[in-house]
């Protein structure tokens, strides 16, 4: 366990740094140096810090897990293909053809856990600050002869605040099982359900509304429902184990890996999935909203085609071609014919004509 530790040292010297750091900026706009929030907001810090430095990891995260929604039903196809099989060579080829698979695809089952995998050593690092660093080194003593061990800018002092700062009445180094308040027992349960809700919802997120129809089968779909069940129960015997502060990074950290993962599944959802007919769902009412068609959408081709046909420039109209205009026109006077009298017809009484001779 020595060298375990020796190996978490540079990540607890981080850690401890971060939340000095945010701690810190916290202190400068007012808020007490040794009250819990300003502590609690420290570590909400560190986990936003976290988070976005491995956006980069989350995204290759989202592509691993859609690459293998998508080769669900090829992998599927090669187990089926070796069902019952259970002699060496049959064990090799399937072995083979799914790497294969993994290979043509740029992905394996591991990349999507690529998150949780960096988060684990951050974790047990903040473990160790709480637990160790934000503790007294001999906790037998009297209050005013404990000493602290404190980590790079998280002096003995400072370390003395940490350790003595309550969030409700709670410290953020107390245990659920460890301690008898009442009121750590509460923010610790308080917690823990957040935390095993979160973890619960965020993977019922990922595989009910981010997976086509063909994933939801087989295999590979059995095996996320039973993860979706079995980390919130890992975390229902672990959680009376950690510390306050360490309960308050994992809360935090799961509403953040829930929202970033609403966000993306909401406006980049995968192909064939839930989210991507609610995605064009949503498209398609907010185009009827501005009198617009969406093409390939559940509105009628021929609404699609009358739009069109609405939206062609009217051409200007030529005059009659020269045949319709020759019917129409009065043909031209005979020779001895006054031009006067061409082509007209004289509606007049004949018997004017006699009274102008009388007269």
């Amino acid at each position: 366990m020595d060298g375990f530790f020796a190996f978490l040292f540079p990540l607890e010297w981080v850690v401890a740094n971060i939340m000095v750091g945010f701690h810190w900026l916290l202190t400068n706009v007012g808020m007490p140096s040794d009250g819990g929030w300003t502590w609690a907001l420290s570590i909400v810090g560190l986990v936003v810090l976290i988070r976005i430095l491995l956006i980069p990891l989350f995204v290759k995260q989202i592509k691993a897990s859609r690459a293998m929604q998508v080769i669900a039903p090829e992998l599927k196809a090669v187990q089926n293909k070796y069902k019952g099989k259970k002699d060496q060579a049959s064990r090799e080829a399937m072995s083979r053809e799914t790497m294969e698979l993994y290979s043509k695809h740029k992905t394996n089952p591991f990349a999507s856990c690529l998150p949780i995998l960096v988060q684990a050593p951050i974790f047990f690092a903040l473990f160790r600050v709480l637990n160790y660093r934000m503790n007294p080194e001999d906790a037998s003593l009297p209050p005013s002869e404990q000493t602290y061990s404190g980590i790079g800018w998280l002096t003995p002092k400072l370390a003395e605040q940490g350790h003595d700062a309550t969030l409700f009445g709670a410290q953020l180094s107390d245990t659920f099982l460890g301690s008898e308040g009442a009121a750590v027992k509460i923010v610790s349960a308080v917690l823990i359900l957040g935390m095993v809700t979160t973890t619960f919802l965020t993977q019922r997120q990922l595989t009910r509304k981010n997976m086509p129809a063909s994933a939801l089968e087989g295999p590979m779909a059995q095996q996320q429902k039973i993860l979706m069940y079995a980390l919130p129960f890992i975390f229902v015997i672990t959680g009376p184990n950690f510390p306050v502060g360490v309960l308050i990074y994992w809360t935090t950290t799961n509403v953040w890996t829930m929202g970033q993962q609403f966000y993306v599944i909401r406006n980049n959802p995968t192909p064939g999935s839930e989210a991507e007919k609610a995605l064009k769902a949503r498209k398609e009412a907010k185009a009827r909203k501005k009198g617009a068609v969406i093409e390939g959408s559940s509105e009628d081709v021929t609404q699609i085609e009358e739009s069109k046909e609405t939206r062609q420039r009217q051409q200007p109209k030529k005059g009659a071609p020269r045949s319709q205009r020759k019917k129409g026109t009065p043909r031209s006077p005979s020779p001895g014919t006054p031009s006067g009298d061409a082509g007209s017809t004289d509606d007049s009484d004949p018997t004017d004509s006699t009274d102008k001779k009388d007269d």
